[in-house]
């Protein structure tokens, strides 16, 4: 049950999304027909055109983390991965600045021999991969900076979107679902059939789950005034 429930909220947005789009423009799921929308789009499949980049070389930590990893697990395979990563720090800061040196001129070494196969790998692509290139790393920067700032504004307990009345529906379909594993394609599917049978309710029907959202949705004002109230006089920008 705690795998489906892991699944659901990392699926449930997305889902919702997705399954709202399809009702306005019939065949958009499941067609091939159909073009996806940018945010639809699988990620290999966006920069299929594009060839595989050269691998950014680890810096001298990471390269030590990698050789003394696999050693430290088979050797006490019962280690947790942040005990495994305590150690190999302590590993670390007991080298002598000799032996971190010798880390430091291979990553030197490296890092020259990647920025030529990178500058090989650039004068190969035509002028429409490097733009596709350029979007894809500027759509990771924006990913990013907005990862970034949910976690910032999550330390400082910002209040939480509430959901919508489509949203709290398919969480209560899903909710009434037999407990147990599910597959990410089960999942999917429950989903899909949870849209299915939203749209086809009444508006009478909907309008309870329509309510909740509204209450849900004056608390969560009222809370975001009195956040930003706290944030301003403690000097936090938001």
């Amino acid at each position: 049950m705690a795998a489906s429930l892991g699944a659901f909220s990392r699926l449930f947005y997305q889902n919702c999304r997705i399954w709202s789009v399809s009702t306005t423009r019939p065949g958009l799921l499941g067609s091939s027909s159909q073009p996806k929308l940018p945010w639809m789009q699988d990620r290999k499949e966006f920069s299929e055109d594009i060839p595989a980049k050269p691998k950014r070389p680890l810096t001298s930590f990471f390269q030590f983390t990698s050789e003394q990893r696999p050693k430290l697990t088979a050797m006490e395979p019962n280690l947790s991965v942040t005990d495994v990563t305590k150690r190999i720090g302590a590993m670390w800061r007991d080298l002598s600045e000799d032996e971190k040196e010798v880390y430091r001129l291979d990553f030197e070494s490296r890092r020259e021999k990647y920025t030529e196969e990178m500058e090989d790998y650039r004068s190969r692509l035509t002028d429409e991969q490097l733009d596709s290139m350029s979007e894809i790393d500027r759509n990771k920067r924006e990913m990013k900076a907005k990862r970034r700032h949910k976690s910032e504004m999550k330390k400082l307990n910002k209040p939480k979107r509430p959901p919508t009345g489509y949203s709290l529906f398919i969480k209560a379909h899903f909710n009434q679902q037999p407990a147990g594993g599910r597959t990410r394609e089960e999942i999917k599917a429950q989903f899909k059939e949870a849209a299915s049978i939203w749209h086809s309710l009444p508006d009478h029907e909907k309008q309870q789950y329509h309510e909740e959202a509204s209450l849900l949705t004056e608390t969560y004002r009222e809370e975001m005034e009195e956040w930003k109230r706290k944030m301003e006089g403690e000097g936090i920008s938001t």
